[in-house]
């Protein structure tokens, strides 16, 4: 469309030359960067190095032909296809031969010398034979015609300098529940358009980009495709196509862009911190429903707009209520009487409903009976949501509602998260914490949460069900006082285990990658900043976020202040998962948006004011357009009032079939528009849709002029058959396609775009009778050879003095740049015996394990426990009890490398993790989550006031603490790991820790020292 004279009516005036200039521009910066760009494996980045093949392609052919008065499904429109086609290929391989003429033709080109020229040939003698040519201005024609011509004889002069120069591929985009940081609040993706609207629609928001805040112009409809599934060590994750990128940082230091296909695990990436923009909004809420039959609830009453209290108790229903037919209810543990007290006056604040509480067995339930309530609750999208079609019964998911999110107002958000961690958090040595099933909300509530500047983690625990539970606790202790500030919890009982002390330790696992300029221009004099920033600087090429802080309030640098804007996180997975619902945004500005905290990139950021990509045609003739105000507009795709004046029609004429489309969605039937134009109009979707065929013979027209395949789906109706399919591959084989991708409607759970809701039809008679068929999966087998890293010559390294029972010893741990163990050396007293020799001979093996790549933990999960002399006491006071030189070696070896989530699974922590506050005769457990679930709160240990006076009153002593393994419900507790403790030589129960010994708690043996 760009090259097309649109002020020439009538006129098919085609800028030839400037579409040459493009095609040459493009085609030389893709040249230059091929031989710079990284490649996944050194293999691939070889045979691209060799082959250099390129991809170049273009976007909106079918606007130009619906703007050209033209069929997509005609020979006029394939050949224009055709003819366009032709000369971007044949003037890309003449620029690739000219380059070549003076950088020399690509690596492999002297084995392949005579069918790449072949290959050229034969293009050109297609680009004389184009079915139609005759409705293509000539010069068009021509001119691709003259581009082969100099691209064979150059090719024969010079050779190519690539081996492959086009091909027509989709864009790469994000899918639709991924939450991005807008002027509408923080917001899922697919919520910013109409998901099943036009390919391409007009939006105007502002959005958080890494260089602050930019405007989308466009919302773009990718449809359904494979996407990467990515998640970081701390349990972020973000899923996209395999073209789709997003910005990591280099060794260097350097923010680069890195497609999902390409992401590897230890890739570091920036999750934006604290990034909300805008202003809050005002988010209405539907009136109350005013059916007959509820004259007994005239007295309820429902906010208009969503509010910080309203927030709160949906985040409460979240993780601990229940929809019912008479109303709400929420669960409170039976401890928290506050929490009861704050939630009847929430319902009476709000809803004007006296609550009906009962005491069940170890919790108390919350009910606000209201039938009108209940439906309005559904109403405003509060209702959690099912798992799946046609479940019944508990288990629905989770979600946080769109209200909530469009109020842009940090205060609903906060709110909304006390409630959440209220109902299903607790406390974890000191960390705020709280537990879900669903993974989806998981990775929503960590979204939100460092969108409020929230940094976590997240870790997998198995509840005493079997159940697979998702903890998402703070990152560290630095933040758990701004946490009470800002979030909270409304039970004084939680509230005060959260530990505020700070000390060294207690901003772990924050560090920030900085250059050794930005240290020499931060901080040029020597002095404590300095001298730590240089040590760790060498260490790990990062600095802690806490020392960055001291650095940034003297110095004011612009560089690290723009970095302390984020956090950076490794990248743990990065695995192709399943086909879903893909979407992304324009931004002119900078091609950049936030999502889900990463920095994603704008894909299409090229193809602004395009209705179609690639080779496909219009989606459909009407397009969403969202207001700055709220709310939507229809319009027509701009290429209709084109192709209409093209074919002849009056402006009155225009008017009035523009209005019918706008008003019916539809042009079938619209006034003025003659039979024979209808086919003009054609889309991929709607009541007036082109013929598959139509779609497989306009890649038969461009195939002969790509060096690719072209990457597009044929769309075919539910009733096509297997014969119609098998057809379609035979036209496809006859027409020289490379590849053709084939989707029948309503094949799939998960329907990618439709432009209508089904009515409902009876099944097919005999349908029950279906044969089930069988399909098998050809899976490649891939061999992995081990690749060993070494360490470099001069290498950081730590070294600590132990000893366990009567033996000292001194272990030496080599360390890789990013501070990674990569040798262990040991040396015990005794020098020249036995025992020295075995563990000079078991340093070596485990220095060679972790070379090869074998993790740290797994060589932990191994060698811990082992038991053998000597064995005992230690001087360790992070382990004061080893059962053996390996045991100690690997759990010292633990709490300096792993991780706290892998060692809590381990059961492995410093004195400072094992130490929590507690009250004189109250003993805390580090396990709480909601009444009801798979774990069992804590018993009381002290009676409240109340119950005290009443024991007084009556004359009965007051219960004992209960710290069995059974609360007073009698529902067993899950037992504490023991998992160094030796089996019973007398009656085969395992024992428990008496000391520096073990005892039997069956029969009484003792270890031998106790």
């Amino acid at each position: 469309m760009k090259y097309l004279d649109l002020d020439s009516v009538g006129d098919d005036s085609f800028d030839i030359e400037a579409y040459m200039h493009t095609v040459e521009v493009i085609f030389t910066a893709q040249e230059i960067l091929v031989g710079r760009a990284d490649y996944p494996t050194e293999p691939i980045g070889e045979t691209s190095r060799k082959f250099r093949q390129l991809g170049i392609g273009y976007a909106n052919l079918g606007a130009l032909l619906m703007a050209l008065g033209l069929p997509y499904d005609s020979v006029e429109g394939r050949a224009w296809a055709a003819a366009l086609t032709s000369l971007m290929t044949g003037h890309a391989y003449a620029t690739s031969a000219r380059t070549a003429s003076r950088m020399g033709p690509f690596a492999g080109f002297a084995d392949n010398e005579i069918h790449m020229l072949n290959v050229l040939r034969m293009h050109r003698d297609e680009s004389y034979a184009i079915d139609g040519a005759a409705a293509v201005p000539a010069d068009l024609v021509a001119a691709g015609q003259q581009a082969w011509e100099l691209a064979v004889r150059d090719g024969e002069e010079y050779g190519v300098r690539n081996s492959q120069s086009s091909v027509l591929a989709p864009t790469g985009c994000l899918v639709g529940g991924s939450l991005v940081t807008t002027s509408r609040g923080l917001v899922r993706l697919g919520s910013l358009g109409d998901p099943d609207g036009a390919q391409w629609q007009d939006v105007s928001f502002g959005v958080h980009t890494d260089d602050g805040e930019r405007e989308a112009t466009k919302f773009y409809v990718n449809g359904l495709e494979q996407v990467v599934d990515v998640t970081t060590r701390r349990g972020y994750r973000i899923q996209g196509t395999t073209k789709h990128r997003v910005k990591v940082v280099d060794q260097a230091g350097t923010w680069v862009w890195r497609r999902f296909a390409d992401l590897r695990a230890g890739d570091r990436v920036p999750l934006a911190l604290g990034a909300l923009i805008g202003t809050p909004n005002e988010v209405v809420l539907p009136p109350l429903s005013d059916k007959m039959g509820w004259a007994g609830e005239r007295h309820v009453r429902v906010p208009s707009t969503m509010t910080p209290d309203l927030a709160e108790l949906v985040g409460y229903f979240m993780g601990d209520g229940s929809l019912h037919s008479r109303g709400l209810r929420f669960c409170v543990d039976a401890h928290d009487l506050d929490v009861v007290a704050h939630l009847e006056w929430l319902g009476k604040e709000l809803f004007g409903v006296t609550a009906a509480t009962a005491e069940r067995r170890g919790y108390v339930e919350v009910a606000f009976h209201s039938v009108r309530l209940a439906d309005w609750w559904v109403a405003s999208g509060f209702g959690k949501r099912l798992p799946h079609e046609g479940h019944s019964g508990k288990g629905y998911t989770p979600h946080i509602p769109e209200s909530v999110l469009h109020t842009n107002d940090p205060a609903c958000y906060r709110s909304f998260l006390r409630g959440l961690f209220e109902a299903d958090g607790t406390v974890t040595v000191g960390y705020p914490s709280w537990t879900t099933t669903s993974l989806e909300f998981a990775v929503e509530v960590q979204s939100l949460m460092l969108a409020l500047g929230f940094v976590s983690t997240r870790s997998r625990q198995v509840s005493g069900r079997g159940s697979a539970l998702k903890v998402v606790r703070l990152l560290n202790r630095a933040s758990n006082e701004r946490w009470l500030g800002d979030v909270g919890f409304i039970s004084q009982r939680k509230w005060g285990k959260v530990d505020v002390s700070s000390a060294i330790q207690s901003a772990r696992y924050d560090h920030i990658p900085v250059s050794r300029e930005l240290i020499d221009r931060a901080v040029p004099h020597n002095g404590r900043e300095r001298r730590v920033a240089l040590m760790e600087h060498a260490r790990s090429s990062t600095i802690t976020r806490r020392l960055a802080e001291q650095i940034y309030q003297l110095s004011r640098d612009a560089e690290l202040g723009h970095l302390l804007g984020f956090f950076f996180d490794l990248v743990e997975t990065a695995e192709l998962g399943d086909e879903e619902l893909t979407y992304d945004l324009s931004v002119p500005a900078n091609v950049t948006y936030v999502a889900n905290g990463f920095v994603s990139h704008n894909t299409i950021g090229l193809m602004m004011d395009c209705d179609t990509t690639g080779i496909e045609p219009d989606l459909g003739l009407c397009k969403m357009k969202k207001l700055v105000g709220g709310g939507t507009m229809v319009i027509v795709n701009q290429t209709i009032p084109r192709a209409l004046r093209r074919l002849g029609y009056n402006a009155q004429q225009v008017d009035e079939i523009i209005g019918y489309i706008d008003h019916e969605k539809s042009i079938l039937g619209a006034p003025h528009l003659a039979a024979e134009h209808v086919a003009v109009f054609a889309c991929s979707m709607g009541d007036n849709t082109i013929h598959y065929e139509g779609h497989v013979r306009m890649m038969g027209a461009t195939q002969p002029f790509l060096s690719g395949a072209i990457s597009k789906t044929v769309n075919m109706p539910e009733e096509a058959t297997i014969e119609d399919i098998e057809a379609l591959h035979q036209l496809s084989w006859e027409l020289g396609l490379k590849a053709v991708a084939v989707y029948r409607d309503n094949c799939k759970v998960g329907q990618p775009l439709s432009t209508a809701k089904k009515d409902g039809a009876p099944d097919a008679p005999g349908a029950g009778a279906a044969a089930t068929q069988v399909v098998e999966r050809i899976v490649e087998r891939v061999v992995h050879q081990p690749i060993r890293q070494k360490l470099p010559r001069t290498r950081s390294a730590r070294t600590f003095e132990f000893r366990v029972a009567d033996c000292k010893g001194f272990a030496n741990i080599g360390e890789y740049a990013d501070g990674r163990p990569g040798e262990i050396f040991l040396t015990v007293s005794k020098q020249g015996s036995t025992l020295s020799g075995i563990m000079d001979a078991f340093a070596k093996s485990i220095s060679y394990g972790l070379q090869y790549g074998v993790p740290m933990r797994a060589f932990v999960e191994a060698f811990t426990n082992m038991r053998f002399e000597p064995a005992g006491m230690t001087d360790d006071p992070d382990i004061r009890f080893a059962s053996s030189i390996m045991d100690y070696l690997f759990r010292r070896l633990a709490l300096e490398y792993l991780t706290y989530d892998e060692r809590a699974e381990l059961g492995i922590f410093s004195i400072d993790e094992r130490l929590q506050p507690t009250l004189p005769g109250v003993e805390e457990s580090v396990i709480e989550t909601r009444t009801g679930s798979d774990i069992v709160a804590d018993p009381k240990s002290v009676p409240s006031v109340t119950e005290f006076a009443k024991q007084l009153d009556l004359g009965v002593a007051p219960a004992a603490p209960n710290n069995d393994v059974t609360n007073p419900s009698g529902i067993a507790r899950p037992a504490v790991r023991q998992s160094d403790a030796p089996m019973c030589m007398q009656c085969g129960v395992q024992m428990i820790r008496a000391g520096s010994c073990h005892a039997c708690p069956s029969c009484g043996s003792t270890s031998g020292c106790s």
